[in-house]
């Protein structure tokens, strides 16, 4: 694991949580693979399978954390790379839940590091 993949994949994951908290579409975009999968139990307790267009769909669908007071409240909790892959296990609160998100990361022919599928875990915060 060199420095740099370390440095850049904490750079994507905080473009990621500034994506989401800030409800900007555009910034969690840039984070994804186009075609990234995202998957896990709703809130109603059904599995959602969605690809990048439908979970940009409904991040942008939703009120803003930052414009509604929600405290940004989101941390990496680990990351293991292995050559031009990497997964990383993050926690974030979000629309006031709890969340636990396993980020499975490429590293492109550009070097850049985006998300490649993202496998959550979610529940009301008490």
């Amino acid at each position: 694991m060199s420095v740099q993949d370390q440095a850049a994949i904490q750079a994507t994951i905080q473009t990621y949580f500034d994506g989401l908290y800030q409800g900007d579409v555009s910034l969690l975009a840039d984070t994804f693979d186009p075609s990234a999968t995202v998957c896990g139990y709703g809130g109603d307790g059904t599995l959602k399978t969605l690809s990048l267009e439908q979970f940009l769909g409904f991040v942008k669908s939703l009120p803003i954390p930052s414009n509604n007071g929600e405290p940004f409240d989101m941390e990496v909790l680990s990351i293991d790379i292995s050559g031009t892959v990497a997964a990383a296990k993050v926690r974030d609160l979000y629309q006031g839940r709890d969340f636990t998100d396993h980020l499975h990361l490429i590293k492109r022919s550009d070097g850049n590091w985006r998300i490649f599928g993202k496998v959550f875990h979610s529940e009301p915060r008490m």
